[in-house]
């Protein structure tokens, strides 16, 4: 019976190491689809859009080169595939956030340029007090400037400048427009 225990302890033992070692070979083809997935994040600027996301998947991308560096080919099979995951998250939560920001930018763009109208066409009206139209005249030149600034940004794709400069424009405006109708 002795005899028996040794062959088949034997095929075990060489069963488990073809096994080991065919997992613990260099994570190549994980590697390759990890960098793709960084690459088409960075493209449509993960980092910026989406930066908690990519924050993740950049710190499962650097654990998972230190697995390598280590041998530990199995985890770090893991943990690239994690980061797979994180990048395209990163880079689909992006995506849609550019094009929300487009959406918001067309809105801030039409408010503003309604508004600026309105405020130009205030203070030419005889019925504007002068205090108010005085006001009106000093803060247009800045509203212009803020609404270039947006559509300058906008048409070089920094979205979230573009955004901010109308949203400041915008203020303006319904500050200006709240002193109008506070003095009718």
């Amino acid at each position: 019976m002795k005899t028996l225990i040794y062959p088949v302890t034997a095929i075990l033992a060489l069963i488990t190491s073809l096994t080991l070692a065919g997992c613990s070979s260099k994570p190549v083809d994980e590697l390759k689809m990890a960098r793709i997935a960084m690459e088409q994040a960075q493209e449509v600027e993960a980092e910026e859009y989406a930066p908690q996301e990519w924050d993740r998947a950049q710190m499962q991308w650097e654990e998972a080169n230190g697995l390598v560096q280590m041998g530990r080919y199995g985890e770090a099979r893991e943990v690239l595939t994690l980061a797979v995951g994180s990048f395209n998250t990163a880079r689909d939560n992006a995506k849609r956030r550019v094009e929300s920001l487009k959406i918001e930018i067309t809105a801030l763009q039409s408010s503003t340029y309604k508004g600026k109208k309105d405020l130009e066409q205030a203070a030419e009206s005889p019925k504007t007090k002068p205090a108010v139209k005085k006001k009106i005249e000093g803060a247009l030149p800045l509203i212009t400037e803020k609404i270039t600034v947006m559509n300058t940004a906008n048409d070089a794709k920094q979205y979230l400048r573009a955004r901010t400069a109308g949203e400041e424009a915008s203020r303006w405006i319904q500050g200006l427009q709240k002193d109008l109708t506070a003095s009718s």
